[in-house]
């Protein structure tokens, strides 16, 4: 029994495939992982951009400016699975400049990291590397 025993600890096959799966497995689940981050993160960056056109539309034809930050909120909210309604405060993360007859309205959404350490792996957003920052700022001509 000894024997059996001392010739399979020995033997080398197969070994050149299980360094394989501890090498791949590994990197494709982080492949994985990455494509379904940027998913998301594609999501939200065009949720941002319409609630962000359709505030800054409504607010250069009406004038009401809290109607415009409702306006983000609803169609940010309503638009992306991924985004989370605690980490976005209309008043805080909307801003509205109003100058020579153009409106800007501006938003900015700070978006969970669902793959820990991934914009740090990249380089962006030093300051917090659990989030990635998106923001969209349209500028229209006011009608009144």
């Amino acid at each position: 029994m000894w024997e059996r025993l001392k010739r399979v600890w020995r033997d080398e096959r197969g070994a050149s495939e299980a360094i394989a799966a501890a090498i791949l497995y590994p990197l494709l689940i982080g492949l994985a992982l990455g494509v379904l981050q940027w998913g998301i993160n594609l999501s939200t960056v065009g949720a941002l951009e319409q609630g962000v056109r359709e505030g800054a539309r409504y607010a250069a034809i009406t004038g009401d400016y809290a109607g415009a930050r409702d306006q983000v909120e609803r169609i940010l909210l309503n638009s992306s699975l991924a985004v989370n309604p605690a980490k976005f405060d209309k008043n805080r993360d909307v801003t509205i400049t109003s100058s020579n007859g153009y409106l800007t309205l501006a938003a900015i959404y700070r978006q969970p990291n669902f793959v820990p350490g991934l914009p740090k792996l990249f380089g962006l957003n030093q300051a917090d590397p659990d989030t990635w920052t998106f923001t969209a700022s349209p500028t229209f001509r006011q009608e009144q």
